[in-house]
């Protein structure tokens, strides 16, 4: 039978790396909210231009602000990243970041979001990183 101790320092191990998942989720939620397309400049805290050669540039000429917006760009990803870690391990999460990468997009809620190219970038970054 298993003593208390053991069980103790399992729940412990187990809070920690709930605590590691979720702070990477974090991490990369960031950077991808800290990237800025060309030709997209913000004018207000949920505010933003975007010029006729970035929609131009957009693959399939998107007209979606979530596309442009870094902050929307963030909350997708940390969505999408958050569900993966809750349903699994370390594993999870990179297979959805591979996902993301190859497919360039995102599925919330059921429902599907294109991810712009900043995003896909930092993305693909934390795949280069992990090897």
């Amino acid at each position: 039978m298993m003593k208390k101790e053991e069980m103790d320092k399992i729940l412990e191990i187990e809070r920690k790396l709930a605590e590691a998942k979720n702070g990477m989720v974090e991490e990369i939620a960031s950077d991808v909210g800290s990237q800025t397309m060309d030709g997209v400049n913000r004018i207000g805290k949920n505010a933003f231009t975007v010029s006729f050669s970035a929609i131009d540039a957009s693959e399939g000429f998107i007209l979606s602000p979530d596309y442009y917006s870094s902050d929307s760009q963030a909350k997708l990803v940390k969505n999408r990243l958050k569900n993966a870690a809750k349903n699994g391990g370390m594993e999870n999460i990179l297979k959805s970041i591979a996902e993301m990468v190859e497919k360039k997009s995102v599925v919330v809620n059921k429902e599907s979001h294109r991810l712009n190219p900043c995003t896909v970038s930092v993305l693909d970054g934390v795949l280069a990183e992990t090897g």
